[in-house]
């Protein structure tokens, strides 16, 4: 993602809850948006025990 969109100006928000970290994000660059995006990371005995990622991206028009 970060390669798709060099120039764009991201965002950032992190959050806990219990053994769950919570990475939202977006971003804005000359051609894409990228909004709702989340990772999600479990962690079980100090490792990430699974991770999944959502987003949408789309064009942006001049």
């Amino acid at each position: 993602m970060l390669a798709d969109l060099p120039d764009a100006d991201w965002q950032l928000t992190t959050s806990f809850a219990g053994d769950v970290l919570f990475l939202q994000w977006s971003a804005t660059g000359a051609g894409h948006q990228v909004t709702d995006g989340v990772d999600t990371f479990v962690f079980r005995d100090g490792l990430i025990s699974a991770q999944t990622v959502r987003y949408t991206l789309t064009p942006r028009t001049p």
